[in-house]
C-alpha cells in the first residue's frame, strides 16, 4: 500500500504585512502548492493520501481555497484521510462540516481514538481530530487495539511527541510503539523529522517565513505491514527561507 503524507499546509494563511494584493497572490501560490501535492500522489500511483492536521490556518476558509480542495479531493478518487489540527479545528462552522463533502474524504471528528477501515487496501488508519485550539489530553493513553481487524495500520494524526506538558495531543514515542502502528503519519512540527524509521514528522511543505526554514516536502511511503516502510522524500517548495552564519573576521582589516 503506498500512500502520500503531509500536513502543515496553513491554507489561507492572513499574510497581513503583504498588504491585500500581496496576501492573496500569497494564498493563490499556497492553493498552487496543494494542486501539485495532489498531483506527485497521482503521479506515484498513490492509493491514499494522508493530511496530518493544520491543512487550513483557522476555520475561514476562502471560497477559491473551498472550491480548489473539494475539486482535488474529487478528483483523486482514492480515500483522503484527515486529521483536523489546532489551527483548523473539527468546530461547527468549520470547512470539515461541509455538506457537500466528497464520499472519498474521511475526516476524525472526535479526540478518542478512532478508524478508517479500507478493506480494498487491507488497511486501517486510525486518528482523532483537535475539537478546540488546544488538546492536553494524550489520545493513546488508554487500551489500544493492535491490528483493529486489518493487516496494515498507519496513524495519522497531529501531535507534539515526547511533550509530557504539551497542549498539543501529547503523544509519547513508546504509545506509538506499543500500538504496533507499521506507520506514523505525524503532523505539528514544521520540520521533517523522524522518532523511528516508521514514525515521521513530514515537515511543512513550504515555508512562509525566516520562522519556517528548510526545504519543504511530502513523503511517499510504501507499506505492506511487514519490515520497515519505503518512504521517498520529495521537495516540492519553489520558496525557501534559509538562514546561514558567515563569519566576518577580518573584513575591517
Amino acid at each position: 500500500m503506498r500512500f502520500l503524507h503531509t500536513a502543515d499546509l496553513h491554507l489561507d494563511s492572513a499574510f497581513c504585512s503583504d498588504g491585500q494584493t500581496g496576501a492573496e497572490i500569497r494564498r493563490q501560490r499556497q492553493r498552487d502548492l496543494l494542486e501539485r501535492i495532489f498531483d506527485i500522489a497521482r503521479d506515484r500511483a498513490c492509493d491514499m493520501i494522508l493530511i496530518a492536521g493544520d491543512l487550513f490556518d483557522s476555520a475561514f476558509v476562502t471560497p477559491e481555497t473551498r472550491t480548489l480542495c473539494m475539486s482535488l479531493f474529487e478528483r483523486f478518487g482514492g480515500p483522503v484521510v484527515i486529521s483536523p489540527g489546532n489551527h483548523d479545528a473539527y468546530v461547527d462552522g468549520c470547512f470539515y462540516k461541509s455538506e457537500n463533502m466528497p464520499e472519498n474524504v474521511h475526516i476524525f471528528t472526535s479526540g478518542e481514538l478512532q478508524y478508517f477501515d479500507f478493506p480494498a487496501l487491507d488497511t486501517t488508519v486510525a486518528g482523532y481530530a483537535f475539537t478546540s485550539a488546544a488538546m492536553p489530553r494524550n489520545p493513546l493513553s488508554g487500551p489500544i487495539p493492535v491490528r483493529h481487524n486489518q493487516r496494515i495500520i498507519v496513524l495519522c494524526a497531529h501531535t507534539e511527541l515526547d511533550n509530557p506538558t504539551s497542549r498539543y495531543a501529547p503523544l509519547f514515542t513508546s504509545d506509538v510503539v506499543r500500538a504496533g502502528f507499521d506507520y506514523a503519519a505525524l503532523g505539528h512540527v514544521h520540520s521533517c523529522s523522524e522518532s523511528a524509521d516508521n514514525i515521521r514528522y513530514c515537515g511543512i511543505p513550504e515555508g512562509r517565513g525566516f520562522d519556517e526554514t528548510g526545504e519543504g516536502c511530502v513523503l511517499v511511503v510504501e507499506t505492506d505491514g511487514v519490515g520497515a516502510p519505503t518512504i521517498e522524500k520529495i521537495n516540492v517548495a519553489k520558496i525557501r527561507y534559509i538562514r546561514e552564519e558567515l563569519s566576518v573576521d577580518g573584513a575591517c582589516e
